[in-house]
């Protein structure tokens, strides 16, 4: 059986897939997740082979996105309401985060 070469828009759906399941896992946490362009088309090239395809990408998107996002966790970078955001910046990904509103939990009415 012969199989087709994957293409760079194939690459990116797997990368939005695999993501999609780490998000899931920090919605239990009541956190989002968020992957700028830049940190989708780092984790798309650094996880393709072209002999092996896409399967390297679990492995990187493990070893570039989960390891150190779970040591920022354990830190207390993150808060319960947060979602993070990845980017790549230069050769690294990088982690911020965008805090709950708080006015909006509050109910804001004015002062």
């Amino acid at each position: 059986m012969i199989f087709e070469q994957l293409k760079r828009t194939d690459i990116a759906r797997i990368v939005d897939i695999q993501v999609a399941n780490l998000a899931k896992r920090l919605e239990s946490r009541h956190m989002g997740l968020t992957l700028s362009p830049q940190a989708q088309a780092a984790l798309a090239s650094e996880g393709y082979d072209p002999h092996f395809g896409a399967r390297p990408l679990k492995r990187v998107i493990q070893q570039r996105i989960e390891n150190p996002l779970a040591g920022k966790l354990l830190e207390g970078a993150f808060a319960e309401g947060d979602t993070i955001v990845v980017d790549h910046v230069g050769k690294s990904f990088t982690f911020s985060k965008v805090a709950a509103a708080v006015g909006a939990e509050l109910g804001d009415h004015g002062a």
